[in-house]
C-alpha cells in the first residue's frame, strides 16, 4: 500500500479537492504515562505528507495540518478504507494491542483505546475498542463529526 494517491488526471487536477472520492477527518488523541506524568503526544505537523518523488501530481493519503493538533486528514482519489495502522506506519511508529512505539503493555502497564463515533456533535457513547491498528476510521467532512479516538498508555 502506497502512502500517497495515484497520479491525478488532468480533470481531477482541475477539480481540486472535489476530485477526492474520499475526503474525511477524525481526531486522534494519544496519552502516555511517562514515569508518573500523563503526557499528551503531539502529532507532528506534516505527518504523513507523502508524495511519490518520481511522479508529478500525487498527494498524501493521510496527514496532519499545522495548528490542527490531532486532526487526521484522509484523502484518496479512489474509494479507500483507512485504518489506524496505516496512519502509524506512515508516522514510523509501530502500534498494536500490545504496544505503541516503545511503550509496551504488561508488567503493570496497560494500553487502551476508546472511540466515539460522530465526534463532539455525535450522540453515540464512547466505547472501548480492542481493534487497535485494525480499527477502520469513521471520518467525516467536518472534523467535529468524525471519530474521536483516544489511545492511552498507563
Amino acid at each position: 500500500m502506497e502512502d500517497h494517491t495515484r497520479v491525478a488526471t488532468a480533470t481531477e487536477l482541475a477539480q481540486g479537492e472535489s476530485a477526492y472520492a474520499v475526503h474525511m477527518h477524525a481526531t486522534l488523541i494519544i496519552r502516555i504515562n511517562d514515569n508518573g506524568t500523563m503526557r499528551h503526544v503531539q502529532i507532528p505537523t506534516g505527518e504523513g505528507d507523502f508524495v511519490d518523488p518520481n511522479l508529478d501530481n500525487t498527494g498524501p493519503r493521510f496527514h496532519v495540518h499545522p495548528n490542527e493538533d490531532g486532526i487526521l486528514h484522509m484523502h484518496d482519489l479512489d474509494p479507500h478504507v483507512f485504518t489506524l495502522a496505516e496512519f502509524f506506519r506512515g508516522w514510523g511508529i509501530t502500534f498494536d494491542a500490545n504496544h505503541i512505539g516503545r511503550y509496551v503493555a504488561g508488567g503493570g502497564h496497560t494500553l487502551t483505546m476508546t472511540v466515539k463515533h460522530g465526534g463532539i456533535n455525535g450522540n453515540k457513547k464512547t466505547r472501548a475498542s480492542d481493534e487497535f491498528g485494525d480499527y477502520v476510521i469513521q471520518g467525516a467532512a467536518d472534523p467535529a463529526n468524525g471519530d474521536i479516538i483516544v489511545i492511552t498508555y498507563t
